[in-house]
């Protein structure tokens, strides 16, 4: 028999523990120019983010989040991009963080990571998405 899940004080308590967790040394680090960096993406119909990684003692941590709480930019999709392909709406998260990392980022060699195997492919294309050959000219 199934048991509706009820998010009363206990399971709020354990995501407010985890959200701070999250935000603390030694999960969250800081910034170093010389330290290996990822840029990992995601999204979905109702958003998108990302979060930027650098490896400290073998280990990639994040130096950066980005999504609607911590940024200017707002990470909650338009009723418009709410209908992009999924490939596109994968696009559209790493065109976005390219754009708030674009200071930690430009001229710097880093790993991009997503889940997207269609986006990797649709950039091999002989003949692209507008949208997607758009927005990778930026």
């Amino acid at each position: 028999m199934e048991k509706p899940f009820v998010f009363n004080d206990e399971p709020l308590h354990a995501f407010e523990t985890l959200k701070a967790a999250l935000i603390e040394y030694p999960i969250l680090r800081i910034y170093d120019t010389d330290l290996e960096t990822q840029l990992h993406t995601d999204a979905c119909p109702r958003g998108y983010g990302a979060v930027l990684m650098q490896k400290h003692e073998n280990t990639f941590h994040p130096v950066y989040y980005f999504s609607a709480k911590t940024s200017y930019f707002s990470a909650k999709t338009s009723d418009a991009e709410s209908r992009y392909h999924s490939f596109e709406l994968e696009m559209l998260a790493v065109k976005k963080a390219l754009e708030k990392f674009r200071v930690y980022l430009l001229g710097k060699y880093f790993t991009l990571v997503t889940d997207c195997n269609a986006l990797k492919m649709s950039l091999k294309k002989k003949e692209k998405n507008r949208r997607l050959f758009r927005w990778s000219q930026c």
